[in-house]
């Protein structure tokens, strides 16, 4: 086993959106430990808030937000159970990006119970596109 192939899966609440690749999460490590993290979502660029893009950026963010919503694993027959969606997060062990944010893939939860890749699904709604390392 390679160690840098380790990830770790987290539980956590979605406090904010920053734009369509980024947020900001409290994540719930086990035994009533917390931690506020901002973390960049994993192999996927979306356009930026600011800028030429500034219309696109908007429009991926707002999705995501939808995307949270709509998947998260506290959304119980139509409503949205408590003030913050909840989500899983997969991490890799230790590994940053270029900013110094956690790199992690978002997992959501469909009506069926399904496990859904948020990251992925960005990038198939067309909101995002596929990148291999920042």
């Amino acid at each position: 086993m390679n160690p840098n192939d380790i990830r770790y899966k987290y539980r956590a609440k979605v406090l904010r959106v920053i734009d369509g690749d980024t947020i900001v999460v409290e994540i719930d490590h086990g035994f009533r430990v917390f931690s506020h993290q901002t973390l960049r979502l994993f192999n996927i660029n979306a356009p930026e808030v600011r800028g030429p893009e500034k219309e696109k950026g908007k429009a991926a963010t707002d999705h995501l937000v939808k995307l949270l919503i709509s998947y998260a694993a506290n959304y119980v027959n139509g409503k949205l159970k408590g003030d913050c969606s909840v989500v899983y997060i997969e991490t890799h062990k230790d590994r940053t990006g270029k900013y110094g944010r956690y790199l992690a893939e978002l997992w959501g939860v469909d009506k069926d119970g399904n496990v859904v890749n948020l990251n992925e699904q960005m990038i198939s709604d067309g909101y995002a596109v596929e990148i291999f390392s920042e």
